[in-house]
């Protein structure tokens, strides 16, 4: 199991929970105008304020988790998490170019096939981490039981109380 072999000091949380405080903050103020406003501008701004949010947020709790709590299988979990926020900047970019950008039909359809085309491959994506996932725990699992039965069969066999 991998673990954060320096010492954590607040000094290396303050970046990413500063970014953390300022993508929130741009997240609400676009999630508020678009509420008003219904503008598509706001609502993919506010589509990429979630994305970044929720990455830099993960990478703040990895550090915090991880590396100052000194949990490293739930950091890793947060590490899961972030990749997911990533692939969502899949999909967020080519649906900002659509919103910001005057394109003519056949781009316009480009762009509609590469938005498409990135929630495909985000689903794949995650589905097949979690069947890895899945794999993994069972393999560990199989290993678990095996160490088991080894020790049980390398026990020495107990003499009945009759005599024998």
């Amino acid at each position: 199991m991998p673990q954060f072999q320096e010492t954590m000091t607040l000094s290396q949380f303050m970046p990413p929970l500063i970014c953390f405080g300022m993508l929130l903050m741009g997240l609400l103020i676009f999630s508020f105008i678009y509420s008003f406003v219904r503008d598509r501008l706001y609502l993919t701004m506010s589509v990429l304020a979630f994305a970044g949010t929720a990455f830099v947020f993960c990478e703040s709790m990895i550090l915090l988790v991880g590396g100052w709590l000194g949990n490293p299988t739930l950091g890793m979990q947060f590490h899961r998490l972030e990749q997911v926020a990533g692939a969502l900047f899949l999909f967020a970019i080519p649906y900002m170019l659509g919103s910001q950008l005057v394109i003519g039909p056949r781009w316009r359809k480009a762009n509609g096939l590469s938005q498409t085309n990135a929630q495909r491959i985000q689903m794949i994506t995650e589905s097949s981490r979690s069947l890895v996932d899945m794999v993994n725990a069972l393999r560990r699992e199989i290993e678990e039981f095996n160490l088991n039965n080894t020790a049980v069969s390398n026990a020495p066999a107990r003499k009945s109380e009759r005599g024998g």
